[in-house]
């Protein structure tokens, strides 16, 4: 019973470690340097 109980808490933290690493990848993320800006309410491109 205590082992079972155990192994799901240890299951639990692997998934909470997972659930955390992959936000980190997508936070670190490179933004900025767009390759292509529009603008206005056409959606007109801007050079």
């Amino acid at each position: 019973m205590k082992l079972a109980i155990m192994l799901e808490e240890r299951r639990g933290r692997a998934n909470d470690s997972e659930k955390r690493s992959q936000w980190q990848a997508h936070q670190d993320l490179e933004r900025g340097n767009a390759v292509r800006v529009y603008s206005g309410d056409k959606f007109v491109l801007k050079e």
